[in-house]
């Protein structure tokens, strides 16, 4: 008689796997499925990856950093980079997922947020004398650092070598 093909009641039990120890019933992972092998791991279905709703939330992210570094192109072009991939993503569906709703949340408010910064600040300098003279100082210097002649200057030269009058 053959203990290691019997369980407690010393009925005949199919061993497949070929191991010389009775089966431990309440260990699942042991108990035999419909093929005669022990169950295996279970893993959890994983979502799918979406890497248009990332890109979409990188760019977003960037187009929201730069437009505090007061830079006026670069948000812009980051935050209409995000808005579309963030549109791209939604693919054949009604709804955009949540990566997707953020990239373009964050997206759309970099723009915005660059928006008024450069808003202010055109405002600020039509308005404000107090800024139109500082600005006006700054450029004669760097007129004056790089062409050697002040910002006024260089309006009048360009004025008469194309027949600009005022």
């Amino acid at each position: 008689m053959d203990y290691n093909n019997q369980d407690q009641n010393n009925n005949q039990v199919n061993n497949d796997h070929n191991s010389n120890q009775p089966h431990n019933w309440e260990d699942p992972l042991q108990r035999p499925n419909m093929q005669g092998g022990p169950y295996p791991y279970y893993v959890a279905p994983s979502r799918p990856v979406n890497r248009f709703a990332n890109a979409s939330i990188v760019f977003g992210i960037i187009a929201i950093v730069s437009s505090v570094l007061f830079t006026l192109l670069p948000p812009f072009f980051f935050g209409s980079l995000g808005i579309i991939f963030a549109l791209l993503s939604k693919g054949n569906q009604k709804k955009m997922i949540g990566n997707a709703i953020a990239g373009f949340v964050s997206s759309l408010g970099g723009i915005v947020i660059n928006l008024f910064i450069v808003g202010g600040t055109v405002f600020l300098l039509l308005t404000d004398t107090s800024y139109q003279e500082s600005f006006k100082e700054q450029l004669d210097t760097s007129a004056q650092q790089i062409y050697g002649v002040t910002f006024d200057e260089m309006l009048d030269i360009m004025a008469t070598e194309y027949g600009i009058n005022e």
